[in-house]
């Protein structure tokens, strides 16, 4: 709609442009906006052809992309004398902006140029400082300002998670209590309260994974098989609170390979294997590869190791291990990881100290929200009622800020 307000004349210049704070979250917005795309064709009058063919379909862009992040430097490059050639801005899973990219985006905008930010603000918040979306939304919203459009319907979850996760997001204990009953098997929780009976659970866990065996050879023409591989891999996700320590990712990624080697019977000291999941840990211009894309070993058919990638026409694309940039293993992923990313059936791992500070309702709803069709909550209930009443609100200032300018335009 946007897109035609503007070839109408609502807008000075052309241009449109999206952009996502990870690698992943981008690549999801470009392969949603592809999808979409096509989809409309079909429902909407020809008219609308010339306006979703200027919908950008290429390369997925990060915020650092989009603002041309200068490592040499330590600078975005886009600004007041080098704007983003864009008459529309569109940055999707805006919680997870900080100050510092907020104000890099806004001195990057045209002075007509819209801006759109999408995103859930009562997700997690940005690792850098300030609650941006979240901050933005309380002020809009006490404002009343038609700037604020609330979306309600969820297109993801089956209507029985819906339930959970507005139970969560309202903090609502008896709501939550009312809405796991209702969803029966798609919502299980574990009582994990020691390290032995996490142990037990990553076991099942892996042996699911495991499955009959590692994933075969590749065909000679191996990219579709591939691509699919890649897809498969969004059906379940282990979602850890913590990154370090006995309940953490990487303690829950080491108990998973080695269950896995188990299964598969892969030599010891060999790193690769086919079946093999890491993340990119560091962006890699060159290589376009991103902080947060997910890698998949597999073998091809002359018996050589690659990681294949998504790539952002729906493809996929191999690099050999050694050619990686900094990645770890992501059997389990830490909640923050996962921002940006859906699963078919996600469990998600709590600490057993129910007093641990990490524990907030933001923390439990962006990990139970990433799931569509299955949740499990790995944790004593404690836990799961100390996240639910923890509500993190950081101050940044943005807030007092927006409310004295706000009062000034109004005025």
């Amino acid at each position: 709609m946007l897109l035609r307000l503007q070839r109408d004349g609502i807008a000075a210049r052309d241009g449109f442009a999206v952009a996502a704070p990870t690698g992943k979250a981008a690549q999801r917005l470009v392969q949603s906006l592809r999808q979409e795309s096509a989809r409309l064709r079909d429902a909407l009058p020809p008219d609308w052809a010339a306006h979703l063919d200027a919908l950008p379909a290429g390369d997925a862009l990060t915020v650092h992309r989009l603002l041309a992040w200068s490592p040499r430097r330590n600078a975005y490059l886009r600004g007041p004398g080098s704007p983003i050639d864009a008459g529309i801005v569109v940055v999707d899973e805006a919680s997870m902006l900080d100050l510092h990219q907020l104000r890099a985006l806004l001195r990057a905008l045209r002075p007509e140029a819209t801006l759109v930010l999408v995103g859930d603000a009562d997700q997690l918040d940005s690792v850098g400082a300030g609650s941006v979306l979240m901050d933005l939304v309380s002020v809009l919203e006490a404002a009343g300002s038609p700037a604020l459009a609330r979306l309600r319907h969820s297109f993801r979850a089956d209507s029985g998670l819906v339930r959970v996760n507005e139970a969560v997001r309202a903090g609502d204990t008896a709501a939550l209590e009312a809405a796991l009953a209702a969803a029966g098997d798609a919502a299980r929780l574990h009582p994990v309260e020691d390290a032995a009976a996490l142990s037990r659970r990553l076991r099942a866990w892996a042996d699911g994974l495991a499955g009959d065996g590692p994933p075969p050879p590749l065909p000679a023409d191996p990219a579709e098989t591939a691509a699919a591989a890649l897809r498969a891999l969004s059906a379940r996700q282990l979602l850890c609170a913590l990154r370090d320590g006995a309940f953490g990712a990487e303690a829950a990624n080491a108990a998973i390979e080695r269950r896995l080697r188990q299964r598969w019977d892969v030599p010891a000291g060999q790193d690769w294997y086919p079946g093999r999941v890491v993340m990119v840990a560091r962006n890699d211009y060159g290589a376009r590869l991103f902080n947060g894309d997910l890698g998949l070993c597999l073998r091809g058919a002359d018996g050589e190791l690659q990681v294949w990638f998504e790539s952002p026409d729906g493809g996929a694309r191999a690099f050999a291990p050694a050619a990686l940039p900094e990645h770890a293993p992501a059997f389990a992923l830490t909640i923050h990881k996962s921002q940006g990313s859906e699963y078919a059936h996600a469990a998600v791992l709590l600490p057993p100290d129910p007093e641990h500070r990490i524990l907030s309702r933001q923390l439990l709803y962006t990990g139970l929200s990433r799931a569509k069709q299955g949740i499990e909550v790995w944790g004593p209930r404690a836990s799961l009622e100390a996240a639910l009443v923890r509500a993190v609100r950081r101050s940044g200032g943005l807030v007092a800020r927006l409310g004295e300018a706000w009062s000034l335009r109004g005025a």
